[in-house]
């Protein structure tokens, strides 16, 4: 990460919190655990001070029973507490067939920008992209998506693209 640094690349630490306990490919299908994976790893990469952080889209059971830990919540705030605020939350890829099989398509756009998720990545693949953006500005207009935490993102994003100049 140094490295990149130098070079001018951001970086970004994933999958956050871990594959621990996970037997197969989490992103062929909704995994879930009852474990949560030792995060040492994690703080320790954040000292190099990477731009971005990338969430799993596994559930934690122990965190959260029923989401996925970039849509919950509780999830996102054990991310903060043991990492910090500071940093620029991204999403997994969210077109997943079993996101898709198992969360409608406003479920996956709204919730984690809710949640405190600062960039979603969409591949493009499975959700054409006009079609997500305009689930993501109906849901803005309706309130379902706040402004705040729109502008903590923004301001996110801002803050980095300045420490290229």
């Amino acid at each position: 990460m140094k490295g990149k640094k130098k070079a001018g690349i951001f970086t970004a630490v994933k999958h956050f919190p871990g594959y621990g306990g996970i037997s197969f490919n989490p992103e062929e299908s909704l995994a879930k655990t009852e474990m949560l994976p030792e995060t040492s790893q994690f703080k320790k990469a954040i000292e190099a001070n990477p731009e971005f952080l990338m969430t799993a889209n596994i559930v934690y059971k122990n965190l959260d029973p029923n989401l996925p830990f970039t849509f919950s919540s509780t999830a996102i705030q054990f991310l903060k507490d043991n990492l910090g605020s500071e940093i620029i939350i991204i999403s997994d890829d969210l077109a997943q067939k079993y996101l898709l099989a198992n969360f409608s398509l406003k479920d996956i756009i709204i919730k984690p920008v809710q949640t405190g998720v600062n960039l979603l990545i969409f591949s493009g693949w499975e959700i054409a992209v006009p079609e997500g953006l305009n689930v993501f500005f109906d849901a803005f207009k309706k309130g379902e998506i706040s402004q705040a935490k729109i502008k903590e993102a923004i301001s996110k994003i801002i803050k980095i693209k300045e420490s290229l100049m």
